[in-house]
């Protein structure tokens, strides 16, 4: 009796977060931490003050995505989130992963990826513009970064996607161009292809 072939199991997305730890000798040491990344289920709201901003600056949190002023305001905004959030984030240009879970050893184990279109992170890769950024949260107050999941549409609702019952797409063999050697062929056998007019080649 022949062996049944086991089905490979599905590919889970993770995220690596680094930290750069300094050395005697002035040399910087990068431990890495792979996380299985987990999809939120509902929008957050982060308030972010002229307070973050300022800590950044004073964590040297300029141009490093684990302590700039966003990153910063999410470990204080731990009671927003509908899951754990314990202190420590990549945020990114377009997207943010927030850490959730560690393991005995300390490392990193599961995180949460948002997303979001604000243009703060891009405030936080020079002190100038990171202490300009402090000055204007100050005078005019606290600024909004909003993070939201990433919605995957349904396969079967698109447009000559097969059904997932089994059924297959709705689109006429007229709709499809062929290319290649099935092209070749059409053209030889019928002189045109299938679902365009002689002479519309």
């Amino acid at each position: 009796m022949a062996k049944a072939k086991a089905t490979a199991k599905p590919k889970r997305h993770t995220h690596r977060f680094s930290f750069h730890m300094p050395l005697p000798n002035g040399k910087m040491h990068v431990v890495e931490s792979k996380a299985i990344v987990r999809q939120p289920h509902r929008p957050v709201k982060i308030p972010v003050s002229w307070e973050h901003a300022d800590k950044a600056l004073k964590n040297h949190g300029c141009g490093n995505s684990q302590l700039c002023a966003v990153s910063t305001a999410i470990a204080d905004s731990e009671a927003l989130f509908d899951h754990p959030v314990i202190g420590i984030t990549d945020f990114y240009s377009r997207t943010c992963f927030i850490a959730s879970k560690v393991n005995k050893f300390g490392m990193v184990t599961e995180c949460y990826r948002y997303l979001h279109k604000d243009k703060l992170a891009d405030r936080n890769d020079e002190p100038g513009e990171l202490r300009k950024l402090r000055d204007e949260l100050k005078s005019d107050g606290d600024q909004y970064v909003l993070l939201y999941p990433r919605f995957r549409s349904d396969s079967s609702k698109r447009i000559g996607k097969g059904k997932r019952d089994g059924s297959r797409s709705s689109k006429t063999m007229g709709e499809y161009v062929p290319r290649g050697g099935n092209r070749r062929f059409a053209l030889a056998a019928l002189g045109h292809l299938p679902g365009i007019p002689a002479g519309d080649k």
